[in-house]
């Protein structure tokens, strides 16, 4: 598998009501091709549900803790 993304580190801001699918489908795609990707919101462990409720989300991290 050709991962062209291997080593990049990528970060995805989540809050309430995202999108499902333009938060899903990306994120699948990046990890796909090998990205590391971490999902940022407001506080680190928090879940987030998306507008049509097809998902359903954790932050790994606070915003103001990442860099």
């Amino acid at each position: 598998m050709n991962a062209p993304l291997t080593g990049k580190r990528v970060a995805i801001l989540v809050e309430d009501d995202f999108e499902d699918r333009e938060l899903t489908g990306p994120l699948e795609a990046l990890r796909a091709a090998g990205a590391t990707v971490t999902l940022v919101g407001p506080t680190a462990g928090a879940e987030f549900k998306g507008k049509r409720g097809l998902a359903m989300v954790k932050s790994e991290a606070a915003a103001g803790a990442v860099a």
